[in-house]
């Protein structure tokens, strides 16, 4: 008896960031593992463009985020937007799975609704870190499932809506094993982000910090990791400014400079979640735009007592952060020499992420469940 050929299934995948088009990627390998007649559209990056079998728009270069952001979702219609449009005149897509993309999240799925496609939303944008009920619930009434990758963002969409899903964080999939190398003994590692807004705002404390460092300990190896191609020219020129100070440009994996990193200097976002799943004792930068952080601060009152993501995820101060205007170089770098050469301070420091790295690991492959249960109710 011959069997019948498997249904074709066509989906829209619509990401955002560096970030998001990782995660997209890894989700969209699984969904055609599952099921290889599965066929995919994607508006994204590099990742997308990869695993996609059609490849509409490039987005994660051009999204900014706070004030820059809104404005620019108020005020123009950039390319990609008016690509897509097109594609869904033209297109029928079975569901569209929108990964985070704030400021264009709700304008996408409406576009796709208006179509009769079903919505699924996989990471939201970061509503659950400030409590944000009112955008949260907007996200709740037009999404069929929500994806988490926190435990706080869980808890809180569970309260919003019948179909919420958590299985872990999906960087739990793509960190390399750990081959327990000798770090090197004397390596700061430097994560500038991965977004040029985030450039313009850590890579210059980070060069200061590291001509501190050299300065306390000439004998620290100092590393910029590029995040993208995208990125390199701007990291260079900034580094340019101390000619004296030999910091490298990484080339190579970052799974392996992370297992050779002895202090990690990260700019806050899912970077610092390597740092806890490669064990690298770490210190967070993060920082605003500063008109955007005078209006969450002054005029709308937010407030957090943690602000970069293992702490939000502990609850509590397990990494040293330093914030906005207290980002000061050489208290930072003497922070980071005082790790190099206390190895005591540094371990207990990785003790601290033990619960941190359980909850990120609550299924060791948690898009490869999300891929089933998005293709298990179609």
């Amino acid at each position: 008896m011959t069997q019948a050929p498997a249904q074709r299934i066509d989906f829209l995948v619509v990401a955002g960031e560096i970030s998001g088009d990782l995660y997209a990627g890894l989700l969209v390998k699984h969904l055609k593992q599952i099921t290889p007649s599965t066929r995919v559209w994607a508006v994204g990056g590099d990742a997308l463009k990869q695993e996609s079998d059609y490849f509409i728009a490039e987005t994660v270069y051009d999204h900014a985020v706070g004030l820059a952001g809104v404005l620019k979702t108020m005020f123009t219609s950039p390319r990609w937007l008016n690509q897509l449009k097109h594609v869904l005149k033209t297109t029928r897509f079975k569901r569209v799975i929108v990964v985070d993309f704030q400021h264009y999240n709700t304008i996408i799925a409406a576009l796709c609704l208006s179509h009769g496609i079903a919505v699924d939303t996989v990471i939201t944008p970061n509503f659950w870190i400030w409590n944000d009920i009112k955008n949260a619930k907007k996200i709740a009434t037009y999404s069929e499932r929500i994806f988490t990758i926190f435990e706080p963002e869980y808890h809180l969409y569970q309260g919003l809506h019948p179909r919420v899903y958590y299985f872990g964080h999906p960087m739990v999939e793509l960190v390399e094993p750990l081959s327990h190398p000798l770090p090197h003994p004397h390596r700061v590692t430097f994560f500038p982000g991965s977004r040029m807004q985030e450039m313009k705002l850590m890579v210059r404390p980070m060069v200061e910090i590291a001509r501190h460092v050299h300065q306390a300990y000439p004998q620290a190896e100092l590393v910029f990791n590029v995040s993208s191609a995208y990125f390199k020219t701007y990291i260079a020129t900034e580094i340019k400014r101390y000619p004296d100070v030999p910091i490298q440009l990484w080339k190579g994996s970052k799974a392996d400079l992370l297992n050779q990193t002895s202090v990690l200097v990260c700019a806050s976002g899912s970077a610092t979640l390597e740092g806890i799943l490669y064990h690298v004792p770490m210190l967070m930068l993060a920082a605003l735009p500063p008109i955007t952080y005078f209006l969450a601060k002054h005029i709308m009152r937010l407030k957090l007592p943690y602000v970069t993501l293992p702490n939000l995820i502990a609850s509590g101060h397990v990494v040293p952060e330093w914030v906005q205007n207290n980002i000061r170089p050489k208290d930072i770098a003497t922070s980071v020499v005082s790790l190099i050469k206390d190895p005591e301070k540094a371990q207990n420091l990785l003790k601290a992420y033990g619960p941190i790295e359980a909850s990120l690991k609550k299924s060791p492959r948690p898009f490869a469940e999300i891929a089933q249960v998005l293709l298990k109710s179609l």
